[in-house]
């Protein structure tokens, strides 16, 4: 699978819409998602627009020229924060014991710059 396939994929079901409905939201054929998708084909510039604007996320971001722009969307967006719990809990055990250690230390530093959580609010 290509990074634009692979992109496509995690944006399209941070937006939990299945490849038929993105395809209708884009006015394409399923098969061009599942190709996309599949890493055969990579979308033209005019259905690059197109899922820009179904994905609400850049160009740049479907084509991986970003690190991790769809924070944003995480923090905005409930289905953008279910993604992102679902990506963590099926993190190999030692990924998600870094995570929970780097939460541990964000607390502690919240709670000595007397802020009321990780964020710093």
């Amino acid at each position: 699978m290509s990074i634009i396939g692979e992109n496509i994929r995690k944006y399209r079901k941070a937006k939990g819409l299945t490849q038929a409905q993105l395809a209708d939201l884009i006015g394409v054929h399923v098969y061009a998602i599942k190709s996309w998708e599949g890493g055969r084909y990579e979308p033209n510039v005019k259905n690059t627009r197109a899922l820009v604007e179904a994905l609400g996320v850049s160009a740049n971001t479907i084509c991986g020229l970003e690190p991790r722009p769809e924070m944003d969307y995480i923090l905005e967006h409930p289905a953008g924060r279910s993604a992102f719990i679902d990506e963590v809990m099926t993190m190999p055990e030692e990924r998600f014991k870094k995570i929970l250690r780097y939460s541990e230390f964000l607390k502690r530093e919240a709670s000595a710059e007397g802020t009321t959580d990780a964020s710093g609010k």
